[in-house]
């Protein structure tokens, strides 16, 4: 993501090439991420200014955020707190109430750390290259590959289990992305590179209740029917 200025406004500017052997994909993934960022309006998304394609070079202009993704804070060596992860949960599942529930809904499909920019105290859900609209299933990209310093993906579900859960254009694929990166956030608790092999419920500093339901999180929709619901049970855990 590049940042432009025009006048005394500064935009965020996506790029991507639609040249190679898979073009086909790239213009189809950059119409229809074009689509859904014309369709939404929340002030937790960054709103589309303009999308054009020149000189066969994609753009999208978005509203300037002006923050750091989670994933920086993690790399900068941050511990986030239980509170603070709760925190931001609770923000991520108020947007995909919003993108689940609108009048054409929309499944975001890659939700990690690098994706959730923090401003202040609040979190803005970026880049919709792998969104898909509900009911326009039709196209379906690469799935979003987990990390290998994730500690969520190793041990609750297989690999290949886990990259079925990112590909569906399902509520289910973001409520278990919501997880991942409820999880993830807790990395920086680990110093032992080691102690990645062990199951993250045993080395994340968190209470019992938070981690079941993360776990629960993890399972798609098993426990939660949509984003509404789990975001309720977040709230009333003590």
């Amino acid at each position: 993501m590049l940042k432009a200025r025009k006048g005394e406004l500064t935009y965020a500017v996506k790029v991507s090439s639609s040249l190679g052997a898979s073009s086909g994909h790239k213009v189809a993934d950059f119409a229809t991420e074009k689509a859904i960022l014309a369709h939404l309006n929340h002030s937790h998304i960054p709103s589309l200014v303009d999308a054009f394609c020149h000189a066969k070079v994609n753009y999208i202009v978005q509203e300037f955020i002006d923050g750091y993704p989670l994933s920086y804070y993690i790399g900068s060596g941050r511990r986030f707190s239980e509170a603070e992860v709760r925190e931001v949960l609770l923000q991520l599942l108020l947007i995909l109430q919003y993108l689940h529930q609108h009048d054409q809904p929309v499944i975001h499909r890659d939700l990690r750390l690098s994706n959730l920019m923090l401003a202040g105290d609040k979190i803005h859900l970026i880049d919709f290259g792998l969104a898909r609209f509900l009911n326009s299933a039709a196209v379906g990209p690469a799935a979003a590959s987990p990390t290998a310093s994730s500690l969520a993906a190793p041990k609750h579900v297989r690999p290949n289990s886990y990259r079925s859960f990112r590909q569906a254009v399902s509520p289910a694929s973001d409520l278990f992305g919501a997880g991942v990166v409820g999880v993830d956030l807790f990395t920086n608790w680990v110093s032992d590179p080691a102690h990645f092999a062990l199951s993250w419920q045993k080395l994340i500093p968190a209470s019992q209740p938070f981690i079941t339901f993360l776990e629960q999180l993890l399972t798609g929709q098993k426990y939660f029917c949509s984003a509404a619901d789990a975001y309720h049970t977040l709230k009333s855990l003590p």
